[in-house]
């Protein structure tokens, strides 16, 4: 303030009331790039979480799949042993009639 103003000057309580604005605004914004820098870390460890997450359950599935396969393949192999077995016995019958 200028020396010549004196203590009620008109002009002193304005100037304090925007200083003081001033710091209220500077907290403000200073908690709030805390907070959004805190955010982005938090999101960043979330997204690290999450993918990890994803792996285990794309082996999940994937090892579920192999073992719901396991009885089809033996169902599979069960069904081609027969075709084969009943097959050789057709071939045995017709070279048994011819007598061979």
């Amino acid at each position: 303030m200028p020396d010549n103003c004196p203590d009620n000057c008109p002009l002193v309580s304005r100037v304090e009331a925007l200083e003081e604005g001033q710091r209220r605004e500077e907290a403000f914004r200073k908690g709030y790039y805390e907070e959004r820098e805190s955010r982005a870390v938090r999101d960043a460890r979330w997204d690290e979480k999450m993918t990890a997450m994803n792996d285990k359950l794309d082996k999940l599935v994937e090892w579920q799949e192999a073992q719901q396969a396991k009885p089809a393949k033996r169902w599979e192999g069960l069904v081609e042993k027969a075709i084969w077995a009943v097959c050789a016995a057709v071939i045995a019958f017709l070279l048994a009639k011819i007598g061979l």
